[in-house]
């Protein structure tokens, strides 16, 4: 498939997820936005959000589904806030919240790859949380259209899945004692054919997906080629993803997920 039909598949895909997730969630979710200390940052996301300091930044979200995420930052002090994301449904949604939240935020669909170039230099951060960059089948166009987005001296935060992680099948492998599956440096997708939806154990998800392994090597790569200076590189032992914690239990500590702040050059 090319690049325009995988992320059609994921546009459907993720329509049908949010379909699931407005019946399984949304009426508490449009409850909790309403309160000013609802927050959806983790101890990491708080630590470096901290460091960052969001007081008055402009911030931009990729793939930013329906916006909570993006409501956190606006709540932590962040200045205009702006997502895309290429689901119908869940910028439906993300509109819905942000109304409900009484908050002043952007949320417009698009692929990430076709964001207007009049949103080029108009933030001081991006931000990337976990469950963005296997959707992407191209890695190094992804992160120059970051640069685009960025001001000079902008930075870049991504709190995402381990790459390592995919090496072991979620569905078959004993989290606890896992085996290696898969090649780290695989270079197929892996295809889902539907499958347990990861918000509504319940339901299950009919529409094809396909998550690109990008290996650090390949991150670290394009990162550079898009001008963009690492700062900060963390790996941790808990997972961000209900998809794969199970394996926080592994008594030998797997990497699970990493925390990444770069900056854009001058």
């Amino acid at each position: 498939m090319n690049e325009n039909d995988i992320c059609e598949a994921h546009r459907k895909g993720w329509n049908e997820t949010a379909a699931i997730h407005e019946r399984a969630a949304l009426g508490d979710l449009l409850e909790a936005v309403r309160s000013p200390d609802f927050c959806t940052f983790d101890e990491v996301e708080k630590r470096i959000f901290g460091g960052i300091d969001l007081a008055g930044k402009d911030v931009v979200q990729l793939a930013c589904n329906n916006a909570r995420e993006l409501i956190s930052v606006k709540r932590a002090g962040a200045g205009r806030c702006v997502g895309f994301d290429i689901s119908d449904a869940f910028v439906d949604q993300a509109h819905r919240l942000i109304e409900a939240a009484q908050l002043d935020v952007e949320v417009l669909r698009s692929n990430v790859y076709n964001i207007p170039a009049e949103y080029d230099n108009g933030f001081d951060l991006a931000y990337l949380t976990v469950g963005t960059i296997g959707w992407l089948p191209d890695l190094s166009r992804f992160l120059a259209k970051v640069a685009e987005l960025l001001r000079p001296g902008g930075q870049l935060f991504i709190y995402e899945l381990h790459p390592f992680v995919f090496v072991y099948d979620e569905e078959t492998t004993d989290p606890i004692d896992p085996r290696i599956t898969r090649s780290y440096f695989r270079d197929e997708p892996l295809i889902f054919h539907g499958g347990q939806d990861y918000v509504d154990p319940e339901s299950s998800v009919e529409s094809t997906g396909y998550w690109h392994h990008h290996t650090f090597g390949q991150i670290m790569t394009s990162l550079i080629e898009a001008g963009i200076i690492l700062e900060s590189f963390e790996e941790f032992p808990h997972c961000n993803s209900s998809t794969h914690a199970e394996f926080a239990k592994q008594p030998n500590r797997l990497p699970l997920c990493y925390a990444l702040v770069a900056r854009k050059q001058m």
